[in-house]
Order: structure tokens, then sequence, then C-alpha cells
């Protein structure tokens, strides 16, 4: 694996896709995700307990827009292999307008027109 920053020289690809699922995540819409392939494997209901139980057990209230100039700092690591071929994004999430411990993670498959899609969500 490489850790590479081409997330700026990459982010008009990945920023519109990005900014659509985290706001698809935001309005509470995990079934528009799942129904439209912008996240998989897991279920919308999946997704959804894992980002309303931390927010639960955080204190927190609501997840909230990650400001631009965060989400341009975000890396992309490169995994490139017989068997993988994808970009991955750690994107931490942002909950009452601040910072968490908690990260969606995006792929990206290289050279496939640049999909981009929910993969999981984890506590970093």
């Amino acid at each position: 694996m490489t850790n590479e920053n081409i997330f700026l020289r990459e982010f008009p690809i990945y920023k519109e896709s990005m900014i659509k699922i985290l706001n698809l995540m935001i309005s509470d819409d995990y079934e528009e995700l799942v129904k439209n392939k912008l996240a998989y494997p897991s279920t919308a209901n999946e997704y959804r307990v894992a980002v309303n139980e931390f927010a639960h057990l955080s204190g927190f209230v609501k997840m909230t827009q990650i400001p631009d100039d965060v989400l341009g700092d975000t890396e992309v690591f490169s995994l490139k292999g017989d068997r993988v071929n994808k970009h991955i994004i750690d994107v931490q999430l942002w909950f009452d307008d601040s910072k968490s411990d908690l990260y969606a993670v995006f792929c990206a498959p290289i050279n496939a027109d640049k999909l981009l899609h929910l993969y999981d969500i984890r506590v970093m």
C-alpha cells in the first residue's frame, strides 16, 4: 500500500461524489445510497446503526458537513496488486460542527471511471 496525497489532484473527480454521499448520510438516507450503489457491501441499516450508535455513545446530536478545507486535506491510499487495484479514502466525520473519531471509508477503483462508494464506517 502506498500513501500518496493525490486527493487534490483527483479532487474534482472525487469531491462531487463524496459530498453527495455525505449529504445523504447527513439526511439519514442510507437506502438511497445502497439503492444507487453509492454504498456497499453493508446494508442501509448497518451504516445507519454505525453512525447513530457512535453519535449516541459520544454525546453528539447529529452528523454535520465537513468544512471544504478539511476535506481538501484528505489523503488517498492506493492499493495495487494482483487481486486489488483501488484507492482508499478515510474521511473523518463531523458531528455538531466538530470533528469526531468516526471515519467513513470510501473506495474508488483505479482506472474505472473513478466510481466512488462508501465502503465502511469505523472508529479510528
